[in-house]
């Protein structure tokens, strides 16, 4: 049986400190590592961990899931428990593509015939102008009329308009 304290983690955690981590990255390992360690109540042995990675691996999505085995290998490493070699990452399947295709976009405008006319012009022309240009949806609504140049057919990306954050 291996034992660790909370004494243990904070030590795991200086060490990620050190190597120039994330503030946010440490943070969410951090959690992590506590979860972790109340869980197994700050002690295991090889079968508590098989037991206990089974059971993350029903709980949480594949990228998750490795995130807290690695981090579990961390408390294993920091224990020195012998089994920590053997403890293999789990591997993250590759997300598959999304591929439209026109038959996808006219059946999409189709619908949008539904809509007044002035909101299907609006939408068709949202449709097509990200279908083909690449454009995101929040670079589209930002999108203003002095943006657009039509004779030369050119749309101005404004330097602001692609650093978007998460509090918009």
């Amino acid at each position: 049986m291996f034992f660790w304290d909370l004494e243990t983690v904070n030590k795991i955690v200086t060490k990620m400190q050190l190597s120039g981590a994330s503030d946010e990255h440490i943070k969410k390992t951090k959690s992590r590592l506590i979860r972790i360690s109340e869980d197994l109540c700050y002690r295991c042995n090889l079968n508590d961990i098989i037991i206990y990675i089974n059971k993350l691996k029903r709980e949480f999505a594949p990228a998750t899931y490795r995130k807290y085995v690695l981090d579990l290998k961390r408390i294993l490493k920091e224990i020195r428990a012998p089994f920590v070699e053997d403890l293999k990452l789990p591997n993250v399947p590759k997300r598959s593509k999304i591929v439209i295709r026109p038959q996808h976009l006219r059946k999409l405008i189709e619908q949008a015939k539904k809509l007044s006319e002035s909101k299907y012009f609006r939408l068709k022309s949202a449709i097509l102008l990200c279908s083909t240009s690449g454009f995101r949806s929040v670079e589209l609504y930002k999108l203003k009329l002095d943006d657009i140049d039509i004779e030369n057919r050119t749309i101005y990306v404004r330097a602001e308009m692609p650093k978007i954050t998460r509090t918009e």
